[in-house]
């Protein structure tokens, strides 16, 4: 159960920006995000160090039909098909941090046919400053995951019994729904005192074919660091310059044109709640 000194490792600040503004995507990031980002930035003696990066992967969700896991509990299972592997997130988010903090993610079983890459405990931003808690495990497969019923779940955390969901419930792609994704390194945040933060973008279309995508995600990163002398991170490891700088940047964005106020949905929400759905 949940310990008031859990960790939080990280933050996420999240803005959802104007789609339109992406059918030239390219030179929307380089004219458009990327010096809007560093006007701010600047203002605070630091600068962005552009290092673009681009990726691809199709995303979907999974879920049984009546989409327990997430409207009842939520959780969500998310998987990213990338080039040559497969990247499998656990989540649970909640804007009560005891609430989302209240499964132990950390240790799946070890017969697991998948491959832990890890667990983490990050506070989720939105505008205008929102936040939510989230506990998350990630892991990893060569192919497609059999994650077919909630039992295969279960084979992985045996605690989630508690969900009370049926071992035989089907697992399913949540509305049949498949992005995809375009996702943006813009580079690292370096303010004036040297800390950094990571800068970041996805777009997820919902046909190869479409010129604009259906939604478009700003997020900044910030990782808290580890002490030495414990091996674990606490919430002091948040340097309070960081978080005031990365607060005062997030602020700031937020007035800017690139920023849609009209959409109010996470990626999860709009998968959950697909583009041109009541």
């Amino acid at each position: 159960m949940f310990r008031y000194n859990r960790p939080i490792s990280s933050r996420e600040l999240k803005l959802m920006l104007k789609r339109k503004m992406f059918v030239n995507r390219d030179k929307t990031v380089k004219k458009k995000v990327i010096p809007a980002i560093r006007s701010q930035v600047q203002k605070r003696g630091g600068d962005i160090n552009e290092d673009v990066e681009v990726d691809e992967c199709k995303v979907w969700y999974l879920d049984t039909k009546q989409h327990e896991l997430n409207r009842n509990h939520n959780f969500f299972l998310r998987i990213r098909e990338e080039r040559r592997s497969y990247d499998i997130t656990l989540k649970c988010r909640h804007p009560d941090r005891y609430i989302s903090a209240a499964y132990d993610l950390s240790r799946p079983a070890e017969n697991s046919q998948l491959k832990f890459k890890g667990f983490k405990f990050e506070e989720d931003i939105t505008t205008p400053f929102n936040s939510k808690f989230s506990s998350q495990a990630k892991f990893e497969a060569n192919k497609i995951p059999k994650l077919n019923t909630f039992q295969d779940i279960l084979d992985i955390y045996p605690d989630l019994t508690s969900l009370r969901i049926s071992p035989r419930e089907k697992l399913k792609k949540v509305n049949k729904f498949v992005a995809n994704e375009i996702s943006y390194k813009l580079g690292d945040i370096v303010f004036e005192d040297g800390n950094k933060v990571v800068s970041e973008m996805s777009m997820w279309y919902l046909s190869d074919k479409d010129k604009c995508p259906a939604i478009v995600e700003l997020d900044f990163d910030c990782n808290a660091q580890e002490n030495p002398a414990s091996n674990q991170i606490s919430l002091e490891q948040f340097p309070l310059l960081v978080i005031r700088n990365v607060n005062n940047l997030y602020s700031s964005i937020q007035g800017k044109k690139i920023v849609d106020f009209t959409s109010s949905k996470t990626k999860t929400e709009f998968a959950y709640e697909p583009y041109g759905s009541p």
